[in-house]
């Protein structure tokens, strides 16, 4: 809350900012690895962090790192973020026990590319997390804190706009619910 309040000048991002890592992507390996990126914001605002990511060979865990701007952590919630890993299960076919009770299949990890708003891993903010960004030369560091990851691109989306209550009132005034 004191960083919004600090930025509240800012407006929300109008435009994304795409930064990509070198190649197909920068492997995180051990706690401490770190991938720097640099990139330039055209209009100051509010931007969320979304990360393209591909989770490596681990031990099954969720990849937790930590996210600075400029070398400096902005807030508590960027200091133990969450990216998930994507399983499948291994079979299609349901054991069932002597009752006729199903039970789930083994699940196997699948390593493939995916893309995740990061929030708050202890769920206090419920909305995706957010930079407030001036215009110029910016470095954004992920700094892996455990698990092993490959990082391909961070887009600085622009946050979604939500309606206020009159707003939405307003668009849907008079229109009748005509379900069951």
């Amino acid at each position: 809350r004191d960083y919004q309040s600090a930025n509240s000048s800012f407006p929300l991002a109008k435009a994304p900012v795409e930064v990509k890592a070198e190649g197909d992507g920068a492997e995180l390996y051990l706690p401490g690895d770190g991938l720097t990126l640099k990139f330039t914001v055209d209009e100051a605002g509010w931007y969320e962090p979304h990360i393209t990511y591909c989770a490596l060979a681990g031990t099954g865990g969720d990849i937790l790192f930590t996210l600075l701007l400029d070398g400096e952590l902005l807030y508590a919630q960027m200091s133990n973020l969450r990216l998930s890993r994507l399983w499948k299960n291994a079979t299609e076919e349901f054991q069932t026990d002597g009752d006729g009770n199903q039970f789930s299949p083994e699940q196997e990890e699948v390593f493939d590319w995916q893309t995740a708003k990061l929030y708050d891993s202890e769920g206090f903010i419920t909305e995706p997390l957010r930079l407030a960004l001036s215009a110029g030369e910016h470095e954004l560091t992920i700094l892996l804190n455990s698990e092993c990851v490959k990082i391909g691109t961070v887009t600085l989306a622009q946050p979604e706009e939500l309606p206020t209550y009159e707003e939405y009132y307003q668009q849907h005034q008079g229109a009748a619910y005509q379900g069951e």
